[in-house]
This record gives structure tokens, sequence and C-alpha cells, in this order.
């Protein structure tokens, strides 16, 4: 073992985040513009519990218990199918502005992608953050979207009620009376 220092460009890092001191690397030794000994290709070595985050535990036990309550409780699979398909679009939202912002291209604007999250895509929206180290570090971005996800949870849990799944089937033909209208006129 070589007690040699290199310099390494954070580019050369490949890890969701940035290297702290005294972590751990992995790395191949290559040169640099100069042809002075650098290292490349570094990798962090990252214990499991920082790679298991809070969020994403609660966003996949969230819906883990969302699809269990479609079959436990019998909710409807309208119900179900707005939480997979929301998630599902978020997350794909949350990954199209990493990539805009990646090319300097045009962004997605944050309060749309707090609405997605509010109307039934949280869990995809911090399945993202998560994984796609996206919208995670800004601390009033990061406290709106827990907003809109306790927001939901509470909703959710009353809707699992026999008061809510009354109001649920209400809004649901509601829902159909004003698809059958509009379907209708066109």
């Amino acid at each position: 073992i070589s007690h040699q220092r290199l310099f390494f460009h954070i580019s050369s890092v490949n890890s969701r985040r940035r290297p702290d001191v005294n972590d751990d690397v992995q790395f191949s030794i290559g040169q640099d513009n100069r042809g002075d000994a650098c290292a490349i290709d570094v990798r962090l070595s990252e214990p499991l519990a920082s790679r298991i985050s809070f969020p994403l535990v609660f966003a996949f036990t969230f819906l883990v218990a969302l699809i269990s309550s479609y079959f436990i409780f019998d909710i409807d699979k309208l119900f179900v199918g707005a939480y997979l398909g929301m998630s599902v679009l978020t997350f794909l939202l949350y990954a199209s502005d990493k990539n805009s912002a990646q090319n300097g291209e045009q962004r997605i604007r944050e309060s749309t992608l707090h609405m997605f999250a509010l109307c039934c895509g949280w869990p995809g929206a911090l399945i993202a953050q998560q994984t796609l180290r996206h919208k995670s570090v800004k601390q009033p971005f990061k406290a709106i979207l827990w907003l809109t996800t306790i927001l939901n949870s509470v909703v959710f849990l009353f809707l699992l009620t026999p008061q809510g799944l009354v109001y649920f089937d209400h809004f649901i033909y509601k829902l159909g009376i004003l698809l059958n209208a509009i379907v209708s006129s066109v």
C-alpha cells in the first residue's frame, strides 16, 4: 500500500455524492493533461445504510401498503392505479428534469413537480429524489415535498375509513358524469 498523494477532479467521481474528508475510495491511476499521475474512475465505498434512506423506505412501504390494501380492504382499483400511475409519471418527470439540468435545457418548474407529487405522485417523487439524486439538497423544495407527502398520506388514511370510502365513491361517480359529458360533447 502506497501513501502517495494523488489529485483527482470531481468529474472522475462515480458516486451519488461528493466525497468527504477521510472517505474510503477506490480508484485507478491515470494521467492528467500534463502527464502527471492522477486518480481516475474514483468510487466511494458507501455503507449499506447510506444507500437505504428513510424517504426511500417510506415510499416503498407506502406502495406495498397501498397494493396490500387493495386485497385486504378491497379499495377501488382506480385509487391504487392513481397512485401507481402518478408515481411512475412523477418519477419520469424528475428524470426528465435532471436530464434537462445536465444538458442546460429548459427545466420543469418546481411547482409542476410539487403538483404531481400532491396528486398521488409523491412516492415516485421520493424514489426519484433518492435514486436519481435530483432535487435532494435544496431545503425549501424538500420541505414542500414532505408537506405534500404528509397531506396526501392523511387523505389516503381518511379514504380507508367507511366515511372516506363514501366520499371517494361519490367523487368517482361525479368524475364519471363529467367524463361522459366531455365524451358526448366531442
